[in-house]
């Protein structure tokens, strides 16, 4: 395989073109990754005082379940705030 083959036969992953120079949106995914954390501890504290779920259940949905939520959420929101932000640029 020559340069030109190897040049031509890599693209990003996401299969976007990104734009030399342009700034990403840092600050409004890292405010996307705050309101997720937030969404956790409301969630976390609504899970142990007003749920009914018996104790050993609130263990298990706060250590495997709740992170778990928090991560997708955060990295739904991040996404969403660099499609928003791709979408100006075009």
């Amino acid at each position: 395989m020559t340069d030109e083959e190897s040049a031509q036969a890599v693209t990003p992953l996401a299969g976007r073109d990104p734009i030399r120079g342009a700034l990403l949106p840092v600050w409004p995914a890292r405010g996307a990754f705050l309101v997720a954390i937030g969404v956790g501890i409301f969630a976390g504290r609504w899970l142990w005082l007003d749920s009914g779920f018996a104790e050993w259940q609130n263990w298990m949905l706060s250590i495997c379940l709740l992170p778990v939520l928090v991560l997708l959420l955060s990295e739904g929101l991040g996404r969403l705030v660099f499609q928003i932000h791709l979408r100006g640029k075009t």
